[in-house]
């Protein structure tokens, strides 16, 4: 009888780590999302490589969208770095999801 006062409480524990690698997966998952979503960005960003024309006579609708895009070509920079590391935090997140799980399995 001693053996089945062990295995009650670590069903809790099991519990407790399968929700911990279920909390660990989805934020790996949304952080690789978020990879995707940057690198998406960076390529819009770039755009053609032609340098943007600087209208004086184009309508403000215009003007707005070009300011845009250089304000946007100007952080190209930035969206790699942020890309890269999205990507790290989310293979980091998923790879202690899978451990967790493990864990839980023995």
């Amino acid at each position: 009888m001693p053996s089945e006062s062990v295995v009650v409480p670590l069903l809790g524990v099991t519990n407790s780590l399968k929700h911990a690698a279920g909390i660990l997966f989805a934020l790996g998952f949304f952080s690789i999302l978020g990879c995707v979503a940057m690198l998406m960005r960076t390529g819009m960003a770039k755009g053609s490589g032609e340098p943007i024309p600087d209208d004086s006579s184009a309508d403000m609708l215009t003007k707005a969208g070009r300011s845009l895009a250089r304000g946007e070509r100007s952080r190209v920079p930035l969206y790699r770095r942020m890309w890269q590391s999205f990507l790290g935090l989310g293979i980091v997140l998923l790879l202690g999801a899978c451990v967790t799980l493990l864990a839980s399995a023995l």
